[in-house]
């Protein structure tokens, strides 16, 4: 990974569709943005900040996902998610987002990102689908996989 310059940021705007909506066994719960589709436009902003500094050969996996999901925004709402870098490793890179509807604060939060070489994040890959899932708190992604030391 290339040095990213820390306070880079990348912002996304979205528009919030029924399918992102507080939904459980098919039911809509609520006609709001949901907490897991506030995680997936963080992770997706922060993924297009991290990728002007990936080497050839080299992709993000998501690692790690911090969020606060401060307010409710409406089915059809416009938002906007700025993921800012704020700090790198090696082969990691964590970016602060913040999630806004308007001038209104909806969600912040972290997301942090491992970098790993494409061929063995495929035979990872390949690996799991032959075999059953590790053990909970190990295997690829963990915190302590030597592949994002």
């Amino acid at each position: 990974m290339r040095t990213p310059e820390i306070g880079t940021s990348h912002t996304l705007e979205y528009t919030v569709r029924p399918e992102d909506a507080a939904t459980f066994d098919g039911e809509m719960i609520h006609p709001v943005y949901s907490t897991p589709s506030v995680v997936r436009t963080m992770e997706r902003a922060a993924r297009l900040a991290l990728l002007p500094y990936l080497e050839e050969g080299e992709v993000g996996a998501g690692h790690e996902v911090h969020v606060i999901h401060r307010a409710p925004a409406p089915i059809g709402a416009h938002v906007r998610v700025t993921a800012t870098i704020t700090a790198h490793a090696p082969r990691r890179l964590t970016c602060t987002t913040v999630t806004n509807h308007g001038d209104r604060v909806i969600a912040t939060g972290t997301v942090v990102q491992g970098i790993v070489a494409a061929a063995d994040f495929r035979s990872r890959y390949e690996a799991a689908q032959d075999a059953p899932g590790p053990a909970p708190g190990a295997g690829a992604g963990h915190r302590d996989d030597p592949a994002l030391r």
